[in-house]
């Protein structure tokens, strides 16, 4: 009874993420970066020093990379993409992001806090508000990013979920685009034409 249980629910779920699955809308204008939308694809790129980098998508149920991991710590809301360089010939071309904006630490940061990003653009400063880039192929941090971020939207879904018990699935689609020049002594790398379109339905959980 309790097998059958299991895989009632493991159905249910199959059957949600299913009909969630990410999508890849080509830009016509690079047709390696995906087109900025706001429907949660669950796609995002940018160009890193004029190569294309891409957020990974869905690889199936189980061992799945994040894309977006949205993380509050005392003042600082940090915002995370990870994803891999296209076609970069790498050993390891996995890179991320990371942004970091100032909050006011003594508000309690929630799911629905994300609402309060809706429209908001971010002056990266390189103090207050700031990027950067994990280079894990080399190794090497990029840091003090300067430039904007923009949450352009952020949409609050409750799925239905019957055939997983029947409890609602509530998730968060955050659209946006960034451009940003991180540094490293005297080396800099440049991300420009930045675009995501994510899901999330949890904080700080890769």
């Amino acid at each position: 009874m309790i097998l059958r249980y299991a895989w009632v629910c493991l159905l249910g779920l199959s059957a949600l993420v299913a009909c969630r699955k990410d999508k890849f809308e080509p830009d016509p204008a690079n047709k390696q970066l995906p087109l900025y939308t706001e429907k949660g694809n669950n796609a995002g790129g940018a160009l890193i020093n004029g190569q294309v980098w891409r957020a990974y998508m869905n690889q199936g149920l189980l061992g799945r990379r994040k894309p977006l991991v949205v993380e509050a710590q005392a003042d600082t809301l940090f915002i995370t993409f990870d994803g891999e360089m296209q076609n970069s010939g790498a050993a390891d071309p996995r890179e991320g992001f990371v942004f970091a904006l100032r909050r006011d630490g003594r508000v309690s940061f929630t799911l629905d806090s994300l609402l309060n990003l809706n429209n908001r653009r971010f002056v990266l400063d390189g103090r207050r508000h700031f990027a950067r880039m994990d280079w894990l192929g080399n190794y090497t941090d990029y840091g003090a990013g300067r430039g904007e971020l923009h949450v352009r939207r952020v949409q609050k879904k409750v799925l239905s979920n019957t055939n997983g018990g029947g409890q609602p699935y509530t998730e968060y689609i955050l659209s946006g685009t960034f451009r940003f020049t991180a540094y490293r002594r005297s080396d800099s790398v440049q991300v420009v034409e930045g675009r995501f379109d994510h899901r999330i339905n949890r904080l700080g959980y890769y």
